[in-house]
């Protein structure tokens, strides 16, 4: 994790958690030598410069975060869709097979018609 609290600031590296105990510390030896003068202003510039790098890194991970849900929902609307269409492929398909069951079921029966009035024929009936 240490190194993952640097940033670059400009030219200069800035370490949030190191600036920020370095003014602790300096506010604890300005708390026991009766001297308010010790703190430094570069402590101050360092938290400061620190704080923006922070709150930058936010904002991008804000940025980041806003795409991933942009994905994420683009992805689940593009599910959605594609499971709409696949049940109506397969209702589609359902459908055209019972058409062509049909369509073969009455050509079946007319088949069935056609040989049973020929086999109730006699060769009288032919001449």
């Amino acid at each position: 994790w240490r190194g993952a609290t640097f940033s670059e600031v400009g030219s200069q590296k800035v370490n949030v958690f190191q600036s920020i105990i370095d003014l602790r510390d300096q506010v604890d030896n300005a708390k026991t030598q009766s001297t308010a003068g010790t703190i430094s202003n570069q402590s101050v510039k360092d938290i400061s410069d620190a704080l923006d790098v922070v709150i930058a890194k936010q904002v991008e991970l804000g940025v980041r975060m806003q795409r991933a849900e942009l994905v994420f929902n683009r992805s689940e609307l593009q599910s959605e869709t594609l499971s709409v269409q696949l049940a109506n492929n397969r209702e589609v398909d359902i459908t055209e097979a019972i058409s062509r069951l049909s369509l073969e079921e009455t050509a079946l029966n007319a088949a069935y018609a056609v040989t049973q009035r020929l086999s109730s024929l006699s060769l009288l009936n032919y001449i």
